[in-house]
């Protein structure tokens, strides 16, 4: 059986394909072969795999739903419900459906009515469309010390999280980086999140847990993982991106086989649209050179684009 990587550089590849009937004057019936072109890679299941609509800007979403449905995908991150209706049509789900601003988040009580506000009106349409998370973001610090934002951000869930806890849906706060991408973030160091998830107490209070954010930030992701896996609700599994000064061409450090190992093992609740009492797990896949690979060995951490791996999903 021919092996292929699930990557970035794979979903265009098709789509470019699927949208040949609309760059230059390509027949409907050449358009219907090239669609055909668009093969299942997702064999086992194990793990709920995702994408986000971003990531792929050239794509529109119903372009996007196509070409994921056929590869094996089960659903598109953060959408909001006018989008709904071109991921159930192709038969996926949203997995983490968007709320408030990332910026003026839940570390602040000022932003606490603002966001819980749009966050009750994101689980309603979760629940209503049998969709499993929502997202929410800490905020910038903005001169609020970390300690005093937790105590904020506890003050603020405590609020919401009874009514997630009764519509059975998942808020799940987004770890990000401070030093690259989000200047003055506050939620950038895993202790963080942990202790507004254990001083919240709920299991429908959970941590989306960014590889490509934590990796800047802290690095150790695979004890992260082994150490915290019960407060994660979410992965997002991208790599970090290098620049060569000899070439100034940027590339993507893949995530190794020890990476994902952790994850697959770590049972993350994610209820997706599968079973109403089976929780699976649902990272999501993010625009860079990795494959979800077959485990050879436990220690083996050989997961690099050189190498040929059989989806381990």
């Amino acid at each position: 059986m021919k092996e292929e990587k699930l990557s970035r550089r794979t979903f265009i590849r098709y789509g470019s394909l699927m949208a040949a009937g609309t760059i230059a004057g390509v027949s409907a019936r050449e358009t219907a072969a090239a669609s055909a072109e668009v093969k299942r890679v997702v064999k086992k299941g194990r793990i709920n795999q995702s994408v986000c609509k971003w990531c792929y800007g050239k794509f529109s979403l119903e372009k996007l739903c196509t070409v994921a449905a056929k590869m094996g995908i089960k659903a598109i991150d953060l959408l909001g419900p006018r989008e709904f209706p071109t991921v159930k049509k192709h038969g996926l789900a949203c997995s983490m459906v968007g709320t408030h601003s990332l910026s003026k988040g839940m570390n602040n009580k000022k932003n606490h009515a603002e966001c819980i506000s749009k966050i009750r009106t994101a689980i309603d349409a979760a629940a209503e469309n049998g969709f499993p998370n929502v997202i929410s973001f800490s905020g910038n610090s903005g001169g609020i010390p970390d300690d005093v934002g937790i105590e904020n951000a506890v003050e603020g869930f405590k609020q919401i999280v009874g009514y997630a806890e009764s519509k059975k849906i998942n808020i799940c706060i987004e770890y990000l980086n401070s030093k690259v991408d989000h200047k003055g973030y506050m939620f950038d160091n895993m202790a963080w999140g942990v202790k507004v998830c254990k001083k919240v107490g709920s299991e429908r209070l959970k941590i989306l847990y960014d590889i490509y954010h934590a990796q800047i930030m802290e690095g150790d992701i695979i004890r992260t993982i082994r150490d915290y896996k019960d407060y994660i609700g979410h992965y997002h599994t991208g790599g970090t991106r290098t620049e060569t000064k000899s070439t100034k061409r940027r590339s993507c450090i893949t995530l190794p086989l020890c990476v994902l190992l952790p994850i697959a093992d770590s049972k993350a609740m994610s209820r997706m649209s599968l079973s109403q009492n089976e929780t699976r797990l649902s990272p999501w896949l993010m625009p860079c050179e990795f494959a979800m690979c077959r485990i050879v060995s436990r220690d083996s951490c050989c997961c690099y684009r050189t190498a040929k791996f059989e989806l381990l999903n």
